[in-house]
């Protein structure tokens, strides 16, 4: 309900999201009643991305407010969020993230019921007529056709996960169906890593599961939304090798829509790190770096395609996580990205083992979180931008618990135990 609402023109022009003020409130909620953990990891990022921050600044002598926004925002809500999961039963987040799908899910499905019923609607999108209408607390938003697409890939895929550890085939299934009346690419993508992540760590493939796998390809292909993106992006990819003769109208023409800016935000990460690969732009400064790619790249074409298009409007967007990392931190940032894989093959493996030797491996919540997480990242790394949002952050700290408490408990076998001799009885007596 909270990413239906969003504030604009707040912290010089970007957004500032309902959900990081519901944050906020739960954060002063749970310093009300002592309850604020401060986990090690998340103290030990900060200080790092801090000293990064610093080093910027005394190297390249710019220091820019956002910088130091960005920073607060992001450990702040890693605090707060950290700290409502341990309030938590264990067990509780791959429920409560399994509900807030089948509520997505609903409303896609509604959503294209009424396209269905009124289809002069089909054609009213969140770049069209939704982009126009200011709601009480600014733009609104719904889910599915009139939502961005690649905000729904960050709530089914994950769901889908948990659904099938579980067990529960036909929640699996309508999530999946729901996913796929989205017609987006990512959570395509997102829907495949499920199935192949649940096949991974089960050891063994199901005809149930193979289908389903099948039917994620198939369904991609056919759906025209999909076709044209990846056609676009072989068309990006061709344009991104000939960026020393970039044309505004060239791009325009090739990759209008969501690929052609995202496109470009690669194109600017890429600048970024090659500009300065030791230390980056700075957190959240890669709009800088996109101001000054555009100057570089500017004509009257390109003066006209800003003002009538949104072919440039994700230049400090990164094109994904991994590139905006890669662009703001530098080599830092590299470094990150490896160790950030090298965690995601470990993950895998204790998912592994937990299947290996707990025969209740289905019920058990750490499976479920870890597994969850490692969904959820894979459509940030291929395309999906920004680390300040809930549906990172809030299965991160999931993740986070459920492998220190692997790392504490770790994983219970349970194996049969023999049964107990039982006590001699009398005749037409009790037993003792």
């Amino acid at each position: 309900m909270a990413d239906q609402f969003q504030v604009h023109g707040v912290l010089h022009s970007h957004d500032l999201r309902l959900w990081q003020l519901l944050v906020a409130v739960l954060g002063v909620l749970l310093a009300y009643r002592d309850r604020l953990v401060l986990p090690r990891a998340v103290v030990a990022v900060t200080a790092l991305v801090v000293a990064h921050s610093v080093a910027v600044v005394v190297i390249g002598g710019v220091f820019k407010w956002f910088m130091a926004v960005q920073i607060v925002l992001v450990s702040g809500c890693l605090l707060v969020l950290y700290s409502a999961l341990k309030v938590l039963p264990p067990g509780r987040l791959p429920e409560i993230y399994v509900l807030g799908a089948k509520f997505v899910a609903w409303s896609i499905v509604l959503e294209q019921s009424l396209h269905v019923v009124t289809p002069a609607l089909a054609e009213s999108t969140v770049y069209s007529f939704m982009g126009k209408w200011d709601g009480p607390l600014g733009l609104v938003r719904a889910h599915g056709l009139m939502m961005e697409p690649s905000q729904v890939a960050l709530v089914l895929p994950p769901a889908i996960f948990v659904c099938l550890v579980k067990g529960q085939m036909r929640t699996a299934l309508f999530l999946f169906l729901s996913a796929y009346l989205t017609f987006s690419g990512l959570t395509y993508i997102g829907m495949l890593a499920a199935v192949v992540i649940y096949l991974v760590i089960s050891r063994g493939v199901r005809w149930q599961m193979a289908v389903m796998g099948a039917l994620v390809v198939v369904l991609a292909v056919a759906a025209p939304p999909v076709k044209e993106r990846v056609v676009a992006t072989g068309r990006a990819v061709a344009l991104i090798r000939d960026q020393q003769s970039f044309h505004g109208p060239t791009y325009f023409e090739a990759l209008r829509g969501s690929v052609g800016s995202v496109a470009v935000a690669t194109l600017v990460s890429v600048s970024a790190f090659a500009r300065n690969h030791m230390l980056g732009t700075g957190m959240g400064q890669l709009g800088t770096e996109g101001e000054r790619w555009l100057d570089s790249v500017r004509s009257e074409h390109t003066a006209s395609l800003m003002k009538n298009t949104k072919l440039f409007a994700k230049t400090d967007t990164g094109g994904s996580l991994a590139l905006r990392v890669l662009g703001e931190f530098g080599v830092v940032g590299l470094i990150a990205i490896g160790l950030g894989m090298v965690l995601w093959f470990r993950s895998l493996r204790r998912l592994r083992r937990i299947v290996q030797f707990d025969r209740n491996w289905r019920a058990d919540w750490r499976l479920q979180a870890i597994g969850l997480f490692l969904v959820l990242v894979i459509p940030y790394v291929v395309r999906k931008d920004g680390y300040l949002n809930v549906y990172l952050l809030l299965p991160l700290m999931g993740w986070l618990l459920a492998v220190r408490d692997l790392g504490r408990v770790g994983v219970r076998t349970t194996s049969p135990q023999p049964a107990a001799p039982r006590s001699p009885t009398r005749s037409g007596g009790s037993s003792a």
